[in-house]
């Protein structure tokens, strides 16, 4: 699949959106766990949804700390220059929607009998 066919597919399911916007708004790198809270997924969608989000370019894995107590390593995630800017046009799109989908106004114009 294309980067540009895997970008429509991210962005076209609601949970991936919102992790983007999540991340775009808090200007944070997120952990798993984050993401999880934030949007109040379970940990098999969020991983679902990160693997596409990265796959697609949107996100970036920036490092991994392993904590010394723990064997877990902790991802941290964030929004890519190229996810921002997509994030970005899909909110343009969704304006002009909102404006191409009202009614335009009509003008009636009467016309006299001959």
């Amino acid at each position: 699949m294309r980067l540009e066919d895997e970008t429509l597919n991210a962005l076209a399911n609601p949970d991936r959106l919102k992790i983007l916007h999540t991340m775009s708004d808090n200007q944070k790198p997120f952990t798993f766990t984050d993401i999880q809270r934030a949007l109040k997924l379970k940990k098999g969608s969020v991983t679902f949804h990160v693997k596409s989000l990265l796959k697609a370019g949107l996100i970036a894995n920036i490092y991994e700390r392993k904590v010394e107590s723990n064997p877990r390593v902790y991802s941290y995630y964030t929004l890519t220059s190229y996810g921002a800017f997509a994030l970005d046009m899909y909110r343009q799109l969704q304006q002009r929607k909102k404006l191409a989908t009202q009614p335009r106004q009509l003008t009636v114009h009467a016309v006299s009998p001959t």
